[in-house]
């Protein structure tokens, strides 16, 4: 799997997951080098937790990061996005 180098300027998906069949969809969007919102509010605690622990996965094999906003909300950034100097100031997931 080849991570993209920069995720491209004003390039934002937002996705409010329907099921775990979206997992995929959003982990390519990653992949592609969006920065994606994931809101968790149309799923149970039970599938919430896989997806995220599938994000997890996609976003440690990119070494990407993934930065929890709220418990049904989270951010995963494509690498080189969010230099690590900042990162202290985020709560990861």
């Amino acid at each position: 799997m080849k991570a993209p180098a920069r995720a491209a300027r004003k390039s934002v998906k937002i996705h409010a997951l329907r099921s775990h069949e979206d997992e995929q969809f959003v982990a390519d969007q990653v992949i592609a080098g969006y920065i994606v919102l994931v809101d968790f509010k149309y799923i149970d605690e039970a599938i919430k937790q896989r997806v995220k622990a599938f994000l997890d996965g996609t976003m440690c094999g990119l070494d990407g990061k993934m930065i929890a906003l709220r418990d049904d909300l989270l951010l995963l950034l494509p690498n080189g996005v969010l230099e690590e100097e900042n990162m202290g100031e985020y709560k990861l997931a």
